[in-house]
């Protein structure tokens, strides 16, 4: 990758933000759908609880938001701001559909409708929302693309089918709606929540990684909609304020700074030194970057500078090359990382070209698990290391590949047509393993599931084995499931993360 000056940098950033924060705004940029299969009689499509209102006690409306009429009738108790029964005339007012749904239960909810309404038809398919990574922007910025949309349609829709040929979940057949997601802008990652949430009324939610910020609180705070994401950036507020609704395999903001905090030091490598902390506010408040300064102070360690990014990416390219002087001014002598690919790489190169060479420690904070996270680092970026639940290129040190690996990726071969190479980006398995999870907490929720009895049996899960990750539990009052950590160190020689230890415990 081509190495930028500081000044060059900054206005490219600037430039490329710019234009797409414009487009947004002007509304010229939506994100691509690709289009839901259409509802048929046979199969009635439910979400549980939806009604118009909480006054709302039964009554009719289209199955679907598509006009196609259901067959069966609908009687249910509904309760709570804008939220009912199955069966409420959501739909058939939108649409003009005159459906009827069968089953009988109560529902609440928040403004955004969802939660309590039991979905009892027999064969009812069950909506689950998949959000795809669009990552044409951040190409744009100098990052790959790795997998294409079209290819993560294709092997996210060969999982439903092979689910749905094996009986479904508790027999009811599970739906895939597809939308997608710019990790660069939070009007996309808005959108892609509305469409899925409002629109299509799907039960629940998933995705891959880079879907952070207020959209994550779309799905659960205000739809009552559960989401199961990858979420390696999930400040701990989210967790509360979406009341069991959210889950992520990567740690929230409380552990995640705890635990690095105890990793770094009992391992020694912030013994007598003076230590900054690199921060954006596009991972969350700033209490966050307060509270890795505070777990660091309380072992000892003299914090000596910590920089805090704006959201906006160009302000924060603007911020970086003042930053830089402020910590090689203050004399610090390690970095501790939790700001994004975009600021990092930045602040890297801005040191590097100034002679600025300090040991950085990452984490799984922001995605810095990945070989994508530091796709345009310098050679002298060398040796520096992070700590991970992930099991990042593990085939490149010869350990050997999980059955339920090799299962997953060759699954996304044969969507694709191709051999997909073990442990590369576009291996599919960390999708893979979500979909897993979706389909363990569907079948612990029983046969007639509602989003709370989902959320509650996905909390119970307990230890489970997932492709791609390291080990991980579930458990009440823990919805952030990782509880591992391995060390990765950066090689500039192959531009790569290689594993150098097995997985541990963490501390909390």
């Amino acid at each position: 990758m081509t190495r930028f000056s500081a000044r060059k940098r900054a206005q490219a950033y600037s430039l490329v933000v710019g234009l797409v924060v414009g487009v947004l705004v002007a509304g010229v940029v939506i994100p691509a759908v690709v289009p839901e299969p259409a509802t048929t009689v046979a199969s009635a499509t439910v979400r549980a609880g939806e009604g118009e209102d909480g006054t709302d006690n039964g009554g009719t409306g289209a199955v679907g938001d598509d006009g196609v009429a259901g067959d069966a009738v609908a009687s249910a108790e509904g309760h709570g701001t804008v939220s009912g029964a199955v069966g409420g005339a959501v739909t058939g007012a939108r649409t003009g559909g005159r459906g009827i749904v069968g089953g009988s239960g109560s529902g609440s909810g928040t403004s955004g409708g969802g939660g309590g309404g039991a979905v009892t038809q027999k064969g009812a398919s069950l909506k689950v929302g998949v959000m795809l990574l669009d990552l044409a922007n951040a190409s744009a910025l100098g990052f790959p693309t790795l997998a294409s949309v079209e290819d993560q349609r294709k092997v996210w829709q060969r999982r439903f089918d092979q689910q749905n040929a094996a009986g479904g979940v508790n027999g009811h057949p599970l739906e895939p709606v597809f939308t997608t997601y710019d990790p660069v802008s939070q009007s996309s990652m808005r959108q892609a929540c509305v469409y899925l949430t409002e629109n299509k009324k799907v039960f629940l939610a998933t995705g891959s990684g880079g879907f952070i910020g207020p959209a994550l609180l779309c799905f659960t705070e205000e739809h009552g909609t559960p989401l199961l994401l990858q979420g390696s950036t999930v400040p701990q507020e989210y967790f509360t304020r979406s009341k069991g609704l959210l889950f992520t395999a990567y740690m929230g903001s409380d552990r995640a700074t705890t635990n690095l905090a105890h990793e770094l030091h009992t391992g020694g490598f912030l013994r007598d030194k003076k230590v900054g902390i690199l921060f954006d506010l596009r991972g969350g408040p700033a209490t966050i970057a307060r509270r890795m300064e505070s777990e660091l102070k309380n072992r000892g360690v003299d914090v000596a500078h910590v920089s805090v990014f704006s959201e906006d990416f160009s302000t924060a390219a603007g911020q970086v090359p003042i930053e830089v002087q402020q910590h090689s001014t203050k004399g610090v002598q390690v970095i501790v990382n939790l700001s994004h690919a975009l600021v990092f790489t930045q602040f890297v190169q801005d040191a590097s070209s100034r002679g600025y060479r300090v040991p950085y420690f990452s984490s799984d904070w922001n995605g810095a698990h990945s070989d994508f996270y530091y796709s345009n680092m310098p050679a002298s970026f060398d040796g520096n290391m992070a700590f991970t639940l992930a099991r990042t290129n593990e085939a490149r040190v010869g350990l050997p590949e999980p059955e339920l690996d090799r299962q997953c990726r060759e699954e996304a071969g044969k969507a694709l047509g191709r051999t997909l190479a073990r442990g590369s980006e576009t291996d599919f398995t960390r999708d893979c393993a979500f979909f897993t999870l979706v389909v363990k907490g569907l079948v612990a929720a029983g046969p007639s599931p509602t989003p709370a009895s989902f959320a509650q049996a996905t909390a119970n899960v307990g230890r489970v084995t997932l492709a791609s990750f390291g080990p991980m539990a579930f458990v009440p009052g823990r919805p952030d499931g990782g509880d591992h950590y391995r060390t990765i160190k950066w090689d500039a020689g192959c531009k790569c993360l290689l594993p150098i230890s097995g997985f541990r415990p963490v501390r909390h």
